[in-house]
């Protein structure tokens, strides 16, 4: 089988160097050495001393929760004045069809 050879756009044979923010989106948003060895394999060059930019989708994709602490330090002054939700996951489908659990705890 043929190996297919990737075509940026139509100006790739006059333009000599890529830029490597152009290139991170091209190829899917991938680390920087990964850039680098896609770029050699495809006989790209990529503009020397151009740092990659934080990429506002690459921020979003790998953001991760917060904890939330287990236990409170403050008290409710009447009944009610508190509420913990908190959801999980059950092993067998629930009535419903259901796979997930809410509990509320005043």
């Amino acid at each position: 089988m043929p190996r297919r050879r990737l075509q940026i756009c139509a100006c790739s044979q006059t333009e000599l160097r890529h830029d490597i923010n152009f290139l991170h989106k091209l190829f899917g948003h991938c680390a920087q050495d990964t850039i680098a060895n896609t770029a050699k394999h495809y006989n790209l060059q990529v503009k020397a001393r151009t740092p990659l930019e934080p990429c506002p989708m690459c921020k979003i994709a790998n953001a991760v929760q917060t904890d939330v602490p287990k236990q409170t330090s403050t008290k409710a002054t009447k009944p009610g004045g508190q509420l913990f939700i908190d959801s999980t996951s059950v092993k067998e489908v629930g009535f419903g069809g259901y796979k997930f659990a809410l509990g509320i705890l005043c």
